[in-house]
């Protein structure tokens, strides 16, 4: 069921996609170091089992996909964070909240003082024994040395706050198996979804910077949260099955069904209407660019730039689904994916 839906979102015939992908010349340059990082920092276990699930799901052409333009070395460190997001989403999601560690919750509730531009606060002595907080805090320490961009951090770490908030609260539902309504669902999911946070990177991999003060803008604001939307929304829809037939724990989806006495089948649909609204909106903005420049005070000679980082954008979405749709990752006839760490991390 969730693959006809899918359908109606990314068609078989590219000619019909609406949007376009392009795939970083530097994929093949990055397929060994992110696995060899991930092993070695600890959210992976060595073994045949993590190589041949790297291979088949293939976690470092994802962000080959929706970061055409990112160098090698900022291909790589950008792959590492999104692998982090894909294991700690493993992690969380595919056992019961009852038998998540304490380092899980200590991490949880410490991400805060990891993803920081301000004075560096104590961890809780859980927290440093979670190899996905060592990864964290790797990951933030590297990025703020390579990209050195004060106004990236700042609105990422925003961002990584928001996250920290809505995982805390994706936890509390699943533990009730409620959720509270579809508007709720959909905020906290934007915000607990990788989609809103690999956005983020947009900004870093454009040919020509954008003001600060447009991508702290309400324009560019909202532009970035349609396109997390976007990709959160279609994540959902075409994985909707896998976690279904495979997770032991009733997912996010099938909460919020029964929260709203209908079934999955019909939760999908409304995933797909309100993408498809969401994809209208990123259109309009993109087509309206001027007049939308003029009525909320950015200046227009700023509107190239800010053209540019709208296609780049638009290229992230469309490697994104491009991703989606192949990789067996959200695909119920595969059950291949990197075995857990453990689960006391």
């Amino acid at each position: 069921m969730a693959r006809r839906h899918w359908r109606q979102l990314w068609p078989d015939d590219p000619a019909s996609h609406p949007f376009p992908y392009r795939l970083n010349p530097h994929l093949d340059d990055i397929r060994a170091p992110l696995l060899d990082w991930a092993i070695e920092i600890g959210i992976a276990p060595a073994g045949e089992l993590t190589s041949a699930a790297f291979t088949a799901v293939d976690y470092a052409a994802y962000p080959a996909w929706i970061y055409p333009s990112a160098n090698k070395d900022e291909l790589l460190l950008v792959a590492q964070w999104m692998t982090w997001f894909f294991l700690f989403d493993n992690h969380l999601d595919e056992q019961p909240v009852g038998e998540l560690s304490a380092a899980t919750f200590a991490l949880l509730n410490d991400i805060n003082k990891i993803i920081t531009t301000g004075p560096v606060a104590p961890l809780d002595a859980k927290t440093t024994t979670s190899p996905y907080a060592i990864a964290l805090i790797d990951l933030w320490n590297r990025s703020r040395c390579l990209y050195r961009n004060c106004g990236w951090e700042r609105r990422y770490e925003n961002a990584f706050a928001d996250y920290q908030r809505c995982q805390q609260w994706e936890q509390a539902t699943r533990a009730t198996r409620h959720q509270l309504d579809f508007q709720t669902y959909v905020e906290n999911k934007r915000c607990s979804a990788a989609s809103q946070l690999g956005n983020m990177f947009v900004e870093l991999f454009v040919d020509h910077p954008v003001p600060d003060a447009a991508l702290d803008s309400h324009l560019l604001r909202t532009a970035r949260h349609i396109a997390g939307d976007v990709i959160h929304l279609a994540t959902d829809v075409l994985s909707s099955e896998r976690e279904t037939n495979f997770e032991p724990i009733p997912n996010a989806l099938t909460a919020l069904a029964y929260t709203l006495q209908t079934d999955n089948d019909q939760v999908e649909r409304l995933f797909t209407m309100l993408w498809q609204a969401r994809t209208q909106i990123f259109h309009n903005i993109s087509t309206d660019l001027p007049t939308l420049m003029q009525t909320t005070g950015h200046n227009l000679r700023h509107l190239p730039t800010i053209r540019a980082y709208l296609d780049d954008l638009r290229l992230w979405m469309g490697g994104n689904m491009h991703w989606i749709d192949s990789t067996p990752r959200y695909n119920p006839a595969y059950n291949i994916e990197v075995p857990p760490r453990s689960r006391t991390g």
